[in-house]
């Protein structure tokens, strides 16, 4: 089995809270620089391209939402449980 402290699952929390961001981050840089480029590039490739990313965008959104609520509900409680569990002892 694993065995993990509560600084373990501290930390399992903050890297799900950091994938979260940096998803989210990606995500908007990668829109803004499409936006860019379509300043400039007004044909059917991009277009193309452009709404695929979108498609795309729509399916990974909810995606850094579930790492959150993972981390916030699951994870949390998971800590609660085992400082309470600690402190007993």
């Amino acid at each position: 089995g694993i065995t993990l402290g509560v600084a373990d699952i501290k930390r399992l929390r903050q890297s799900f809270r950091e994938l979260a961001a940096d998803l989210n981050t990606a995500l908007r840089e990668t829109e803004e620089s499409i936006d860019e480029v379509g300043l400039t590039w007004h044909d059917d490739n991009f277009r193309n391209f452009k709404n695929r990313f979108e498609v795309d965008k729509q399916k990974l959104s909810p995606l850094s939402k579930k790492v959150l609520e993972f981390e916030s509900g699951y994870l949390s409680e998971i800590e609660r449980k085992l400082i309470k569990y600690i402190n007993r002892g």
